[in-house]
């Protein structure tokens, strides 16, 4: 027989009435559904117009009684000194729409939300912060949820506020904790692994405390999270049973142990290994710049700790940044990563990464049950950017570590400019200080490179060429990643703050007569009359155009009285999009992609730069500073063949 099983979260009140004359009020609340009716613990103690009680109830009917009830009530009562109980106020809650979904689906939950209290005069005052979950299937163990919860029988649940104050400090803790463990792995046996939240390698504890549980439908497991798109029940879970239930999931209830996204969670997303590297010791001095750097991870980078530093995102940002400049800063050949440096990229990289194990979504999936009923639960597994992007850049990663791998045995090598005398370099080469031609006068650090004065064989061009041809694709990605993250960045309000007042004034008189003529649009041939000599002059029109596009932009929205220039455009007509803010708008994204696309290798923009100093998001942090690494990797590997290339070159030509 069907049954129906409603769970129902009691969290808290806020603003209800004060009936005591004499003392702090006590509340408690009673719940009544069909023919069934309990009585909630008293609140604990705290302001006059608060409480708070973090309790859940079950009610559970067979599916016919389920579709004749249509709510559920709420009565809000204080305990005062001489008599049982108050009446403060009523809350009622349709229940058609949870019964009706959850009947369909088998599965149904709503976020914990408030509810206005109703008083005696039918007016509002106060609030109670409710949560509800719907279950339907042929057989519900009934006798563990059946219990009414009531006084000190009752287990507490952990206070929320306390949970939400612990998310900065746990997340920060986990990395330090991540970085440990890592170290710990590389001075064991490759089969061995280590609990990520185990400091000491010889603490048993993490086996019976697993990262990711397994989850069911009968318990409120839910991992940490620094998303927004976890449920709201996250924030209620018993600190010590990790579920409101302290049985065992029913035997035919579907249980998530080894589905693909709870191996996507714990596997997943390791950071794979780039390379048989052999087990090293980790030297003092080593160990001390690790300490000194989750150091600052954990002070948000303010090391005298008043508490000032910037926020876990913009923190990891610089860590992945900062890393990425000691280990490849004084690489500038074409040659394998040294040892030290590559074990140190890929220990601390899989440190930083470790994070976005905690950031995942729930999505719906299909399971089918003992008795062949199919039903819907919901599971987790990484958010959407963080399970496409991550594991592409992590291949990107590899990539790129295989291709400085690739040269050992060259035809080429170098020589640090000036360390050769002029008799010596033109024997050796020839002709090698021509290329202090192409290359620019402020990077006259670079070494030099050499070839035979033959050149280079056919066969080594060739595979010359091929690398940098497979480099240039995974720049080419690595770039179109971050400007795919930088694009989901909100655009902070600082940045919307310093746009001036008009358009024309940002793009200046001869670009904007040029953009605002009448006939047809043609971004191409303005940016041939403007003649851009350098780098610096097309960022500066790139920030000068971006600037006034944001600017007619937000004119737009303000003209419709939308928010969203999204919005703008879909619900304009074909008629009013002739207005002049969307035209001009228009046209300066469409000016701005085509400067983009001729300057392809253009650095960020100020509004690029101020989204990552302003940025929230540890998940877009992450994956924006790795990819913009990674892209400044493959950058300069082509860079540097291109010299090879050009060398090889001269001398041929020479010749």
């Amino acid at each position: 027989m069907m049954r129906g099983r409603l769970e129902v979260l009691l969290v808290d009140a806020h603003g209800i009435t004060h009936t005591n004359f004499i003392g702090r009020p006590v509340y408690y609340v009673l719940l009544q559904c069909g023919t069934k009716e309990y009585r909630s613990k008293l609140s604990k103690a705290g302001h006059n117009d608060n409480a708070l009680w973090n309790q859940k109830f079950v009610f559970d009917f067979p599916m016919s009684q389920w579709k004749k009830l249509t709510h559920i009530k709420f009565r809000t009562m204080d305990k005062e000194l001489f008599k049982d109980g108050g009446f403060v106020g009523e809350t009622i809650i349709d229940l058609k729409g949870i019964i009706t979904e959850g009947g369909d689906r088998g599965y149904m939950e709503v976020k914990p939300a408030p509810y206005n209290v109703v008083l005696d005069d039918d007016t509002f005052k106060g609030v109670l912060k409710l949560g509800f979950r719907f279950t339907a299937a042929d057989k519900l163990r009934r006798k563990a949820w059946e219990q009414k919860i009531e006084g000190k029988n009752s287990e507490e649940a952990m206070n929320s506020t306390t949970l939400t104050l612990m998310k900065v400090p746990l997340l920060r803790f986990l990395l330090f904790t991540a970085a440990w463990a890592s170290m710990q792995d590389e001075n064991e046996d490759a089969n061995y692994h280590q609990s990520r939240r185990s400091i000491d390698p010889n603490d048993q504890s993490a086996s019976e405390t697993p990262v990711y549980s397994s989850m069911s439908i009968d318990s409120f497991v839910y991992p940490r999270t620094c998303s927004e798109s976890t449920s709201g029940f996250s924030d209620q879970i018993d600190h010590e049973t990790n579920s409101f239930c302290s049985d065992a999931s029913p035997s035919d209830w579907p249980v998530l142990t080894e589905s693909k996204s709870s191996k996507c969670l714990s596997t997943g997303l390791e950071m794979q290994s780039n390379g048989n590297l052999p087990v090293q010791e980790i030297s003092e001095a080593e160990l001390e710049t690790m300490k000194e750097r989750f150091s600052k991870l954990l002070l948000g980078e303010d090391m005298s700790g008043s508490g000032k530093g910037v926020c876990t995102a913009v923190t990891i940002s610089n860590a992945i940044t900062n890393l990425y400049a000691t280990v490849f800063g004084q690489n500038l050949r074409l040659e394998p990563l040294e040892t030290e440096k590559r074990a140190l990229w890929k220990r601390e990289m899989k440190c930083l990464l470790s994070v976005c194990d905690y950031i995942v979504e729930f999505i719906p999936r299909c399971q089918s049950l003992s008795n062949g009923t199919t039903v819907e639960v919901m599971e987790s597994r990484p958010r959407a950017d963080i399970y496409i992007n991550l594991p592409a850049l992590r291949k990107l990663d590899s990539m790129l570590m295989e291709a400085l791998d690739s040269f050992q045995n060259t035809e080429f090598w170098y020589a640090e400019e000036g360390s050769l005398s002029m008799k010596s370099a033109r024997s050796a080469t020839g002709s090698f200080r021509k290329v202090i031609v192409q290359r620019k006068e402020e990077k006259w650090w670079l070494p030099v490179p050499l070839v035979p004065p033959e050149g280079l064989s056919d066969i080594a061009r060739k595979q010359l060429k091929n690398k940098r041809e497979s480099t240039n694709q995974i720049h080419k990605a690595a770039m179109a990643i971050n400007s795919s993250i930088l694009s989901e960045m909100e655009i902070p309000d600082s940045y919307m703050a310093t746009l001036p007042k008009c358009g024309k004034s940002s793009v200046g008189d001869s670009i904007y007569r040029y953009m605002s003529g009448s006939g047809r649009f043609f971004p191409e041939k303005l940016l041939d009359c403007l003649n851009i000599a350098s780098e610096h002059e097309a960022v500066q029109l790139a920030d000068r155009v971006e600037a006034s596009m944001y600017t007619w932009r937000r004119k737009a929205c303000l003209s419709n009285s939308k928010k969203s220039w999204n919005l703008v455009k879909d619900l304009m007509s074909t008629t009013e999009r002739t207005d002049k803010n969307y035209v001009m708008a228009e046209r300066a994204e469409t000016l701005l992609f085509c400067l983009k696309q001729r300057y392809p290798e253009l650095s960020q923009t100020s509004l690029d730069i101020c989204k990552i100093q302003y940025n929230k998001d540890v998940g877009k942090a992450v994956l924006e500073s790795y990819s913009r690494v990674l892209e400044g990797l493959a950058f300069n590997i082509v860079a540097w063949i291109d010299d090879v290339l050009y060398v090889d070159k001269t001398m041929s030509g020479s010749e």
